[in-house]
């Protein structure tokens, strides 16, 4: 396994190309890259197109800071693979847009990673890993971490992919994560505005406006939470609140919760509701009934 270094020549490069078939052309790389490589793009200003299939499994692929250009479009993304024990994607771009495709080999555990670190533009990420290759505990760790207002990052994963171990999203209040598809089992966000996900165990919620699919256990401590606004069928086993806000008062695919949600304890905060819906109060929760309507709060030690 060696390392090879992007070294490109500022100009409109063939997806083929980017790849090194045939042999390299232009420099692009400091070698032709080979299977099990670590692939770094530390500077650079091409764009890149996207498309094309016959991608290098690296071990490990670095996006740097310095590399200014795009790669791939909103219908041509470029994939890349990964592949050994713990491979890896770093991305971390220095403004251009990156529309890319993920996938991993057999023989990579759960240990294999996905970092995403972006300043400005736009990072848009289509993971087709498939679980015919993968046992059924295969997993991902994904850390998205936004530095401005306008970093933007969306993950799409594949129906029946096997979901990430955990998701953590912090940065930017005003940044977006946009999730579609299997998610994690537990997702962690504290600054960015989160639309759409699924938390198969738990979605803790410090900061930012999250609009989520469906959790198992979701605890808010502070931030706001839309559940259902993203069509949603109202699949939140247990809803924490102790801080922040929970708002199901424009629900748009449940209304009628008490049919839906099996326990919504209010320990602090603020819980908006616009229909009937039994709220165990544990503290000094603050529930606001919008349009109109009842509402049968339950006081209990904490």
């Amino acid at each position: 396994m060696s390392i090879v270094y992007w070294q490109g020549t500022g100009t409109t490069v063939a997806s083929g190309d980017f790849y090194g078939q045939p042999d390299n052309p232009d420099g692009y790389w400091s070698a032709t890259p080979a299977s099990g490589d670590t692939a770094i793009m530390g500077r650079g200003s091409e764009t890149i197109d996207g498309g094309g299939t016959a991608e290098i499994p690296f071990n490990k692929l670095v996006i740097g800071r310095s590399f200014t250009g795009s790669i791939g479009s909103v219908g041509s993304v470029l994939p890349f693979a990964a592949h050994g024990q713990s491979g890896a994607f770093h991305i971390h771009p220095g403004g251009g847009d990156l529309y890319i495709s993920l996938d991993d080999d057999s023989s990579i555990s759960a240990n294999g990673s996905l970092t995403i670190d972006i300043f400005a533009g736009a990072v848009y990420v289509v993971d087709y890993r498939s679980l015919d290759q993968k046992d059924s505990d295969y997993s991902h760790t994904v850390s998205v971490v936004m530095r401005t207002q306008s970093a933007s990052v969306s993950v799409l994963q594949a129906a029946g992919a096997a979901a990430y171990t955990q998701l953590i999203a912090t940065g930017a209040r005003g940044s977006t994560l946009t999730i579609s598809g299997s998610t994690a089992a537990d997702i962690f966000t504290d600054g960015p505005d989160v639309v759409g996900g699924t938390a198969s165990s738990g979605w803790s919620v410090l900061n930012g406006a999250i609009e989520p699919l469906s959790a198992a256990n979701l605890s808010v401590y502070g931030g706001s939470v839309t559940p259902g606004r993203q069509g949603a069928a109202g699949d939140f086993q247990y809803i924490d609140l102790y801080g922040g806000v929970v708002d199901v008062s424009s629900m748009e695919s449940v209304t009628d919760l008490p049919n839906s949600w099996d326990d919504l304890e209010a320990f602090s905060g603020t819980l908006k509701m616009l229909d009937t819906q039994e709220v165990v109060n544990r503290g000094d929760a603050v529930v606001e009934i919008v349009g109109g309507g009842t509402v049968q709060v339950d006081t209990a030690e904490a």
